[in-house]
């Protein structure tokens, strides 16, 4: 898990994510109960392996195709609710980025190295969505956007 670029416009970003906040769901999966989220272009179903179409936006989806352009799917996720340790799921190949919008901590371990990353704002981390990792909010208003590579194509992986 390292910090690969950060975003001067975290704040405007921030400000649109809080104003679409009531088009998140909440959470479906253990590791973080509780919070509330909003997935872009699509959103796994974790017990399917298969997609189900979700909000498409324009601004957050060009903020998130630079930051990871290969991207197909994010995940806007609100509030001072975490998520527990966990490795995400099937759905994505290994590489993932999160656009950080507050104050948090970000760890990962990497079998007995633990790496902790203290965040304030703006921050545009890369991780190995395969290895453990959780997220930490120090601030009730932390928002993130998680960006992945689906690993099956979604278009051809539609749910009815």
């Amino acid at each position: 898990m390292e910090i690969i670029g950060t975003r001067n416009d975290w704040r405007e970003i921030w400000e649109y994510c809080e104003s679409i906040k009531e088009l998140g769901q909440p959470e479906k999966s253990r590791c973080a109960r509780g919070r509330r989220n909003l997935w872009l272009k699509a959103e796994p179903n974790y017990s399917t392996g298969k997609y189900r179409r979700a909000i498409e936006d324009d601004y957050l989806w060009g903020i998130c195709r630079e930051i990871y352009p290969d991207g197909d799917l994010a995940q806007i996720y609100y509030g001072n609710r975490g998520i527990d340790w966990h490795r995400d799921a099937s759905y994505c190949t290994r590489i993932g980025r999160i656009l950080n919008l507050g104050n948090a901590i970000l760890e990962t371990k990497d079998g007995e190295k633990l790496i902790s990353l203290k965040l304030t704002g703006g921050e545009i981390i890369e991780f190995n969505t395969k290895l453990l990792h959780r997220g930490i909010p120090d601030d009730q208003r932390r928002i993130g956007i998680g960006i992945w590579r689906a690993k099956i194509p979604i278009h051809t992986n539609w749910e009815n």
